[in-house]
């Protein structure tokens, strides 16, 4: 399944996590909130990039801890 930024910012992470997060992404909203999206099967962004609410930055799965 897809996933989709929750709020615009930019992508801090884009990678495995040793600490049982899998593949996850960090999104920085710039005010003070920052989202996790872990455990994902595959990405659609990279560090740096600027998202949208409502992007596609990834794809769900079941990698890591979970």
């Amino acid at each position: 399944s897809a996933v989709y930024a929750s709020d615009t910012g930019t992508v801090t992470y884009a990678s495995w996590n040793i600490y049982c997060f899998g593949n996850l992404i960090v999104v920085n909203h710039g005010n003070g909130y920052e989202t996790f999206y872990a455990h994902l099967s595959g990405f659609n962004v990279v560090p740096g990039q600027i998202v949208y609410q409502g992007n596609l930055i990834g794809y769900s799965g079941n990698t890591g801890c979970s």
